[in-house]
């Protein structure tokens, strides 16, 4: 969808329009789910944090920025924070070993994703591809695996702030690397 269309559905959404929100939730609904129930891991919890994240999109559509970034990018960006609200609202399961760490994918989201099959995800793989091994693994364990940076300075044995550097460096490569590549977030973001 291009901006434009982008900015006009949030609008109308805006604007209380049943019709604009069922079309974006029909479009969005299965990817957010996925990743709810990749990041949470219970059909149940998953069922209701997209939920959740279905009203913060109907309440806050009139703070979609499209000069900010996509629409897609956007909601992901609150079904993440909503997931990770949610794990922190559990409170500390068992301790992060280093070794469960490596059973997660080294730089993509799951194949059976849908993200994954897209050309989008093609991107990811190759932005992710792009950086240096100990930001992408920095990366990776933050947003496909919902990784606090503490859990990860933790089960890595690297200080706090290593684990902050390689991910704030990480993400401004991964910026360079999309406005070289002319894809991605369309501002300043």
């Amino acid at each position: 969808m291009a901006a434009a269309d982008e900015a006009a559905t949030m609008r109308a959404v805006a604007s209380g329009d049943l019709e604009a929100y069922g079309a974006l939730y029909a479009s969005s609904a299965r990817v957010v789910y996925g990743l709810c129930l990749r990041l949470l891991g219970e059909a149940g919890a998953a069922e209701d944090a997209a939920q959740e994240v279905f009203l913060k999109v109907w309440r806050g559509a009139a703070r979609f920025d499209p000069e900010r970034g996509s629409l897609r990018t956007w909601i992901l960006a609150i079904t993440h924070r909503e997931c990770l609200d949610r794990l922190r609202a559990r409170g500390p399961a068992a301790p992060v070993r280093p070794e469960d760490l490596d059973l997660l994918p080294d730089s993509a989201m799951p194949p059976e994703d849908e993200a994954v099959r897209s050309a989008e995800a093609e991107c990811v793989r190759a932005a992710l591809a792009s950086l240096r091994p100990e930001q992408r693994r920095a990366l990776t364990l933050m947003y496909f695996g919902g990784y606090s940076q503490s859990e990860i300075a933790l089960a890595l044995h690297l200080p706090l702030g290593t684990v902050k550097s390689r991910a704030r460096l990480g993400l401004q490569a991964l910026r360079r690397w999309m406005q070289a590549e002319g894809v991605g977030a369309r501002g300043d973001a």
